[in-house]
């Protein structure tokens, strides 16, 4: 149970007990004997607070595990509710008023309203603390997020002055990049020359190109995966660091086109097994744009290292001042908090300590970078990182402590996505189904209703494969997940299709068995946050100071499992709905769709393995490893 809705639960138990409880001696007059409307009225409220009481036991049994403090908390009002006898008695009252003894009757009323108050007491006070903690949550996430983009602008000043203290390494480094990406876009125009060929004399001879295209494909990944090690090595200053996850280290010179020429690559292999030639041409041409892109960011970043403006170490103290001032600012509201004795004072008082030593050392380095010296700088830069990410740990100690943690606002925020897609998808299919069988044996065109009825599911399908996007953005913000962006990228395209083959009028069986597998990853993706919510599994963590896993380790495995199975049920829907002949152009898609899929699975199931032996020293086997050559 969400603790917003927690909080309004027992707001809502508190408000029904002041509203529903009004002294019949008040409003009474004298009648005779039997069930009168001020009795009838008492008995609705004795009504009432026997269903309060299996509220109060249905709610602390939900909040056992979780929050077992409020649990007890709400024991605690039952037990009161219970001890002072508080609904025998209304029943009591109920006899006495259609006994027409009204002044004995107002006497208990009094009595029992004192005890209804002080029950409410006990709800409001629990209440108003939930409100505190929801206050102080959000504070301290507004505090974690601050901190951790002071961590990464630290990272930045740090890595820009080992460059500048170690220019020549950093050139050496450099030259290598450039000659390998360099040499991936002689190999990449080299293809796209082979495919204008081929085309040309027919396209057969397409589907060999694809291997070569997956090929360069690797090693443009490779490349941009050893440019990363790089910068992370020269951040680190050790030669063996791994690479930071893409959202805790933001992309340098190159990086970012050789991810995006990798992607078009990637497209252009899946087109060239499909001898779809435009298609696949086009895409070599966006991936060489993107290599020459990369090529061109890299030699900038050389030329800039062979010859520095005079005043680079002056401009990059001036950044490091104000990197200082924002972290003392941040400093001064978090040690007010702790001296104004609000909850969390330790946390704050500990988290102030860190923040008052990274100033401290942030302000040696720019003192440092003044006397050009950048190698003490990137020293005193390097405690200040450490400095800032104690404090960062503090906070996220607090929030552990009031069952928050960071990563719980992407879950939620995930969570909340792929709930409300569920929601509107499940109707779509059930119309889809409706719209087919009104269709059965029809003739002629759609009348005006019906057209509209197209329009609008092939639009709403539209707007879930949008949605879909914005989950994939998340996803790839967070960049800790294996399993969720090869998934979740799948299901936007068949959601693209979806909409595509409705706007055609094709709703038969293989629409409607489309839209159930989505309905169907819905629900899995759920269920994964959902235990990821719960602390479930075990997710890992990256090297050095990277972030948790957004999921654990047992949650991915347990997808790309899932995953297996939908392509199983996809290829066999295919095999059995594949006429004679050869494939048009949109089963050989579908074909590649399912081709890539399968690959990325086994490849996936690598990379989670070895993230989890990582986390255990790398002393852990699985079995079965040896067996995942086979699914390639």
């Amino acid at each position: 149970m969400g603790r917003r809705s927690f909080s309004n639960a027992l707001w809502v138990c508190a408000v029904s007990l002041a509203c529903g409880f009004l002294p019949a001696a008040e409003t009474a007059t004298p009648v005779a004997p039997g069930p009168s409307a001020v009795g009838v009225r008492q008995e609705r409220v004795a009504a009432m607070m026997q269903e309060l009481d299996q509220r109060f036991l249905a709610l602390a049994k939900a909040l056992e595990k979780t929050e077992p403090e409020r649990a007890e908390r709400l024991l605690k009002a039952f037990e009161e509710s219970k001890s002072t006898l508080i609904e025998p008695r209304m029943r009591q009252i109920v006899a006495l008023l259609d006994g027409a003894q009204l002044e004995n009757a107002g006497h208990e009323e009094a009595k029992i309203l004192e005890d209804v108050r002080r029950l409410i007491s006990i709800l409001l006070k629990e209440a108003d603390e939930r409100e505190k903690d929801r206050e102080e949550i959000e504070r301290l996430k507004k505090w974690h997020q601050q901190i951790t983009m002071m961590v990464r602008d630290e990272q930045a000043q740090k890595a820009e002055s080992r460059k500048l203290d170690q220019t020549k390494d950093a050139l050496d480094t450099l030259a290598k990049q450039i000659a390998a990406v360099e040499e991936l876009l002689k190999r990449e125009k080299e293809l796209l020359r082979q495919t204008v060929v081929t085309a040309a004399e027919g396209v057969t001879g397409l589907t060999q190109l694809a291997a070569n295209q997956e090929r360069i494909r690797r090693d443009t990944e490779f490349v941009n995966s050893e440019i990363s090690k790089a910068r992370q090595a020269a951040e680190s200053g050790t030669a063996s660091a791994k690479p930071a996850p893409a959202a805790d280290l933001p992309p340098g010179p190159g990086q970012k086109p050789l991810a995006e020429a990798a992607k078009q690559q990637k497209s252009a292999e899946e087109h060239l097994a499909a001898t779809q030639a435009k298609s696949a041409r086009t895409a070599e041409e966006q991936a060489v744009k993107e290599l020459e892109k990369a090529l061109d960011e890299l030699k900038k970043e050389e030329e800039r290292l062979k010859s520095p403006p005079p005043d680079a170490l002056d401009k990059l103290a001036e950044k490091q001042e104000a990197l200082a001032k924002k972290t003392e600012s941040l400093n001064d509201q978090i040690a007010k908090a702790a001296q104004a004795g609000k909850p969390g004072e330790g946390a704050c008082s500990a988290c102030s300590k860190c923040l008052g030593g990274a100033c401290e050392s942030m302000a040696s380095a720019a003192s440092s970078l003044k006397k050009k010296s950048p190698g003490a700088a990137a020293a005193e830069q390097k405690k200040a990182e450490d400095q800032l990410n104690e404090a960062k740990k503090e906070v996220e100690k607090r929030l552990a402590e009031l069952g928050e943690k960071p990563e719980d606002e992407a879950l939620e925020r995930l969570e909340t996505i792929f709930t409300e897609m569920l929601a509107r998808q499940q109707p779509v299919t059930t119309q889809t189904s409706e719209f087919h069988q009104e269709r059965q044996g029809a003739q002629g065109e759609l009348r005006r209703a019906e057209r509209i009825t197209i329009r609008r599911l092939s639009q709403e399908e539209s707007e879930l494969a949008e949605m879909a996007g914005k989950a994939l953005k998340l996803i790839e913000e967070d960049g800790t997940t294996i399993s969720f962006p090869v998934i979740v990228s799948d299901m936007q395209e068949s959601l693209m299709q979806i909409s595509n083959r409705i706007e055609k009028q094709e709703t038969g069986e293989t629409t409607q068995t489309m839209q159930k597998e989505v309905e169907k990853t819905l629900e899995e993706l759920i269920e994964a946050l959902k235990v990821a919510r719960k602390g479930g599994g075990g997710g890992g963590k990256g090297g050095g100071n990277c972030k948790p896993c957004l999921l654990p380790n047992t949650a991915e495995l347990k997808l790309l499992r899932q995953l297996q199975l939908r392509i199983n049920r996809r290829t066999v829907d295919f095999q059995n709905a594949r006429p004679q002949g050869d494939l048009d152009q949109p089963r050989q898609k579908e074909v590649q769709r399912i081709a890539g899929l399968q690959r990325n699975v086994a490849t996936m199931v690598r990379e989670i393995l070895s993230r989890q032996q990582e986390a255990a020293g790398g002393g852990l086997q699985f079995p079965g490893v040896e067996l995942l050559n086979l699914t390639e």
